[in-house]
């Protein structure tokens, strides 16, 4: 699923000369429309099982697919499976991409600098007391703060702190040219 959004966002966010150029959109000259569909049709693949699932189990639970899926079922259908499908596709790449990429970026920083580590596990309990409406604005906080606070962190064995990479590659979101690969550890 990872490298399915990675995809998604990587060609999404490359310069594309039919951009600019529309008479070359036919064309595709960097073959990034044509990248772009296979990763596109991956993942609504993957979202066709999701509904498939949420229809078998119908009334489980009372989530946002549900509710899509019932606007979807009544009698003046507003809303099809293929804009379900898009609403989705908005939603998860907008929200796992970004988050994932950043919680990624600082717990690079916090292992590159221990002594931050040791100071942001120190003043944990304000994170953990917040109302619900604050937590999707400080989802990456909460992130950060269950992976400080109940974890020490080990770079991945023959990894010096000096040798962490930091070189970054451009896609709608700025991510890591190699992953940050790091161990948790029982406190």
């Amino acid at each position: 699923m990872k490298e399915v959004v990675c995809g998604v966002m990587t060609y999404v966010g490359k310069p594309n000369l039919a951009d600019y150029f529309p008479v070359l959109e036919s064309i595709d000259p960097q073959g990034i429309l044509k990248q772009m569909k296979i990763y596109f049709d991956k993942l609504f693949a993957i979202f066709d099982g999701i509904i498939d699932e949420k229809l078998k189990s119908r009334g489980q639970t009372n989530d946002l697919l549900e509710a899509l899926i019932d606007i979807n079922q009544r009698d003046e259908v507003e809303l099809n499976r293929d804009e379900i499908k898009h609403m989705l596709l908005d939603l998860f790449v907008a929200g796992t991409d970004t988050t994932s990429s950043t919680v990624e970026w600082a717990m690079t920083e916090l292992l590159r600098n221990p002594d931050k580590m040791s100071r942001r596990s120190q003043h944990l309990d304000e994170s953990r007391f917040i109302l619900a409406g604050e937590i999707l604005d400080r989802m990456v906080h909460l992130m950060l703060a269950i992976f400080v606070g109940n974890f020490g962190w080990k770079l991945e064995q023959g990894t010096k702190l000096e040798e962490l990479d930091m070189d970054e590659k451009f896609g709608l979101t700025l991510q890591k040219v190699i992953p940050l690969k790091a161990v948790p550890m029982k406190l």
